[in-house]
């Protein structure tokens, strides 16, 4: 019973982590990260896939906020999908990493 209140805590963690997240990334990415209609060169991509995250959810909420420009080359494209993908792979890293294990010499 006792590993199931931790368990149940961890979750709410990961749950209210996330939305600080979201929220601060979302604040930032509308101050920061205005993504428009286009064309950008493609060093815009990689500062555009720094804010793939909060500018997805605020997509979400309102549609008319772009997360990709719909006007793109194609090396943009695949520049902005790479550090997305690393992006996303670094947040979920964050949230659920694991502990870290120290080593005593």
């Amino acid at each position: 019973m006792k590993s199931f209140g931790k368990f149940l805590m961890a979750i709410v963690w990961v749950i209210v982590i996330l939305l600080i997240f979201a929220v601060v990334g979302g604040i930032l990415a509308g101050i920061l990260c205005k993504v428009g209609t286009g064309p950008y060169p493609w060093y815009m991509a990689i500062w555009h896939g720094l804010f793939f995250i909060p500018n997805f959810v605020r997509h979400l909420i309102w549609t008319d906020v772009a997360f990709i420009a719909s006007v793109t080359t194609t090396v943009y494209t695949v520049l902005y999908w790479i550090v997305a993908a690393i992006t996303v792979l670094i947040v979920i890293g964050s949230v659920f990493g694991g502990k870290s294990h120290k080593t005593e010499y």
